[in-house]
């Protein structure tokens, strides 16, 4: 939904640009018409931060495979077959504290890609009422 909102307001400008360049160069039009531009741009680039992390690498955690997973806790079976008692491992208490790791770090991630995204929206909602704004400029010049 972003992205076919950003591409309707940059084919709108473009159109404004195109078609009513004179309309656009008044003062107040154009600071109007400018501070929109630089709105789209600023949805643009969280929206881009949200989807793709921009430069920032955001990698998932994940758990092993299936086969993985039985092969570690075959393992720790083994091994706790031959530790001393008080060195045997809880296979469930590993398993928790995994998952706890793994979707600690998912969460986070997934934080920061909600925030980036409400950003954007919120940025389109302003560019939508300037668009609106200049439209309706537009149409009280040209009546």
């Amino acid at each position: 939904m972003p992205i076919t909102i950003l591409s309707l307001l940059v084919a709108l400008n473009g159109i404004l640009i195109k078609e009513y360049l004179s309309f656009i160069s008044n003062n107040w039009v154009f600071y109007l018409f400018f501070t929109g531009v630089l709105v789209i741009c600023g949805a643009i680039f969280f929206l881009i931060k949200s989807m793709g992390s921009l430069f920032v690498n955001l990698n998932y955690n994940y758990f092993g495979y299936p086969n993985e997973i039985l092969d570690f806790e075959n393992k720790l079976n083994d091994y706790n077959k031959e530790a001393k008692k008080s060195e045997r491992v809880n296979v469930e208490n590993e398993f928790k504290k995994e998952f706890v790791r793994i979707s600690t770090s998912n969460k986070k991630i997934n934080d920061k890609r909600a925030d980036n995204l409400h950003y954007c929206r919120s940025c389109l909602v302003i560019a939508v009422s300037i668009s609106v704004a200049l439209l309706i400029c537009l149409l009280i010049k040209t009546l």
